[in-house]
């Protein structure tokens, strides 16, 4: 009546669903309902069922648990596609709405929480909380499965106080890495202050400190007859293809 389950062409999730339909309307015994699953399995999800006990592989619950952890539908991914679901082009209100009835319910189940208003209360708090957390301790307590409110708040004190940290939301750290950006990010000093020697060209220091200047003190430039340059630096020099040269002035006294 079913086919075979394939993980690359099937949505495990819908498969379940429809596997459990069938089996309502086949009035099939509960304690039957592992054993019909089974004979649709192939690849890794029949591996998967191979290697559960005896006495967990009759029960119904446990190998859909088995499956669904497999291929990643847990607590986390029912909760991300419950929040993250959006109707589709073609789907009616209806179909959307039964949608979010059946992630919701998936979430809640992986989960273990009892459909009670008090643990359903605490769930959505839960996620709340953790939503308004730092990202490293939202990390934090959802590695440690913290889903009660009282353990959860009770897990992001320690954590909040062995990172010595004060705001759940804003860590320190944050504030530190900000401030290191904004200073990365500004212009050097020293490269906005940068000297430049007009007489030799190179940058460091002033033509009044420049080490070629005693040099050209006994330069005459030919063009200009000032002492100070050669011709080929003359402010005055033309244009023209005169060749121009220079002499040495020996120093008086």
């Amino acid at each position: 009546l079913m086919p075979s389950f394939d993980d690359q062409r099937d949505d495990l999730d819908a498969y379940l669903k429809r596997f459990e339909v069938l089996a309502m309307g086949q009035e099939w015994p509960r304690g039957k309902w592992a054993t019909a699953l089974s004979l649709c399995l192939v690849g890794e999800a029949l591996k998967v069922f191979g290697r559960m006990s005896p006495d967990d592989s009759l029960d119904y619950e446990k190998v859909k648990m088995a499956l669904l952890q497999l291929f990643r539908f847990t607590t986390e991914g029912y909760h991300e596609r419950f929040r993250g679901s959006s109707p589709n082009n073609g789907k009616t209100r209806s179909q959307y709405a039964a949608r979010l009835e059946g992630l919701f319910d998936r979430w809640v189940e992986m989960g273990l929480c009892p459909k009670t208003y008090g643990d359903l209360r605490d769930l959505v708090i839960a996620e709340q909380f953790i939503n308004g957390c730092h990202l490293k301790l939202a990390v934090f307590l959802k590695e440690r499965s913290c889903n009660a409110l009282p353990l959860m708040a009770a897990a992001a004190d320690k954590f909040m106080e062995a990172h010595r940290q004060d705001n759940l939301a804003h860590f320190k750290e944050d504030q530190r890495q900000s401030n290191n950006n904004l200073k990365n990010d500004l212009p050097s000093s020293k490269q906005e202050t940068k000297i430049k020697c007009f007489l030799c060209g190179r940058v460091g220091h002033r033509a009044t400190d420049c080490v070629s200047r005693t040099e050209q003190r006994h330069l005459v430039c030919q063009s200009c007859q000032r002492s100070g340059h050669d011709a080929k630096a003359c402010f005055q020099r033309k244009g023209g293809k005169t060749q121009l040269s220079s002499f040495m002035v020996p120093e008086s006294g």
